[in-house]
């Protein structure tokens, strides 16, 4: 329960004052709900930065991509533009109307409408390279194009890894556990920062589709790499799952399938050396489960803090109940409320 002296305790523990403006910021929007807390946040990030530049000369501007991030833009950033319209190359989408009635239009339809000398920001992940390059091919200007996709794929590859204090490394035989392993980037961002010096990868997964995934990027390393079709928990049992694919795929009471779950103290006997979670609300019931863990081992931890507004102070004040000797650091790693992490050592 949040109390004066529970954010006293954790604000003591804060190792810079990145991490105490962030803390704050994103405490205060908890508890209001107001956004200017999350823009004191995001508009000191280099990629947000770029897209008021972007705005300097004209704010109307048309989004190529309706999907989750151009959904986003549009809930986040509609105070600060006129959004023309959503461009998508997916037919099926073009006619709807988002975000309280932006129009999807098809690429022919936007080019119709002017748009070689329109303004575009494109909102894909994971087109953004091939929607850069249809842009140029129909005769935009470079000047008038803002690639945000490519911005926030740079933003997103650091996330987990980043932080300097993470780097104090003591052993070559790294254990990692990668809670909610989803495509298994994470994992092979892990390899990466260890040099891929490790002993063993503990790979949590519940979604099918997102297992297939993860088994074919994870391939080169099968042999280090322990995949587990299950959700983390305090406890092993079944529990009620929302499969609603990309990422936001949750245990719910009213979700379509049922998924097994575990606790990390049954599963890994090991040393573990680093936990990361990002396991779309279900963080606080997976700490619970790795206590033994947590408090025998110290692992790094990278820990979500934004999936539910109690996170913030109710997972920092677990560990230092677990283990009062963590120090903590939070980082943010998206242009609007989520991809929050708290970094404990």
């Amino acid at each position: 329960m949040m109390d004066v002296e529970c954010i006293k305790r954790i604000y003591n523990r804060l190792e810079d004052e990145k991490s105490k403006e962030i803390f704050v910021n994103r405490l205060l929007y908890s508890l209001t709900g107001d956004r200017k807390y999350m823009l004191e946040i995001i508009n000191k990030m280099e990629e947000v930065q770029k897209i008021w530049e972007f705005l300097k000369t004209s704010r109307e501007i048309y989004i190529f991509g309706a999907g989750s991030y151009g959904r986003v833009i549009i809930d986040f950033y509609k105070e600060y533009m006129t959004i023309r319209g959503l461009i998508d190359n997916d037919i099926s989408k073009v006619g709807k109307c988002l975000g309280g009635g932006v129009p999807v239009v098809s690429f022919s339809d936007f080019l119709e409408r002017g748009g070689k000398n329109a303004k575009v920001i494109i909102s894909s992940r994971l087109y953004c390279k091939e929607m850069f390059n249809q842009l140029i091919e129909a005769g935009i200007l470079q000047e008038n194009i803002l690639n945000l996709g490519e911005l926030i794929n740079n933003l997103v590859s650091r996330q987990y890894f980043d932080l300097p204090a993470l780097n104090s490394r003591e052993t070559d035989r790294e254990v990692f556990i990668d809670g909610g392993c989803f495509s298994g980037f994470s994992s092979l961002g892990f390899i990466k920062w260890c040099n891929e010096k490790f002993e063993k990868i503990y790979a949590f997964e519940p979604d099918s589709i997102n297992l297939l995934k993860c088994k074919k990027v994870l391939a080169d390393y099968a042999d280090k790499c322990e995949i587990i079709p299950k959700g983390l928990w305090d406890s092993t049992k079944d529990l009620r799952f929302a499969n609603l694919g990309a990422g936001d795929s949750c245990i719910s009471d009213d979700g379509n399938i049922i998924i097994p779950v575990t606790n990390l103290d049954e599963v890994v006997k090991e040393k573990v050396t680093f936990l990361k979670l990002d396991i779309e609300g279900a963080e606080y019931k997976a700490l619970l489960g790795a206590r033994k863990i947590i408090k025998r081992d110290s692992p790094r931890l990278a820990i979500c803090v934004y999936h539910k507004p109690e996170d913030i102070w109710e997972l920092p004040e677990l560990l230092l109940d677990i283990n009062p000797n963590y120090k903590f650091y939070f980082r943010h790693y998206s242009i609007a409320t989520h991809e929050t992490i708290l970094y404990a050592v």
